[in-house]
């Protein structure tokens, strides 16, 4: 609202009148015009959904704007929070080597040929390949 108004009334008098401390106005202010992690990779996203419909013709609908989305980039968003939640706030890494490591163990050893993923029908991603395989060579 003061933000809104700044033209009209000093920032000052409309700080006060809020019980607003103005160091907490510019402070908010100077963070609003920074874009966050969040936004970025929002309009990225944004960005990489409007380049795939447009590709498509725009005839694509969500499900196959989300399915070329996940063919370009192998890193979903789901795997980063299954890997953050299962593996990351669980361990402490003494340095960064241990940490590239501990998540490179993580996806090839556990994420696709151990756990068990409601989204495949409770196998692993492995097991589908080796499925998929069999089938194409059948």
């Amino acid at each position: 609202m003061i933000d809104a108004e700044k033209a009209t009334y000093p920032i000052a008098w409309m700080c006060r009148l809020l019980a607003v401390p103005r160091s907490s106005f510019y402070a908010w202010r100077a963070q609003a015009a920074t874009e966050t992690a969040t936004a970025e990779r929002r309009r990225l996203l944004g960005d990489q959904v409007a380049r795939v419909f447009t590709a498509g013709r725009g005839t694509y609908g969500c499900r196959r704007v989300t399915a070329a989305l996940n063919r370009d980039g192998p890193c979903s968003v789901g795997l980063v929070a299954t890997l953050k939640n299962e593996m990351y706030h669980r361990q402490v890494f003494p340095t960064r080597a241990r940490a590239r490591f501990a998540v490179a163990e993580y996806i090839e050893i556990f994420y696709n040929r151990q756990r068990l993923h409601s989204a495949l029908g409770y196998r692993t991603p492995a097991d589908v390949l080796t499925d998929l395989q069999r089938r194409l060579a059948a």
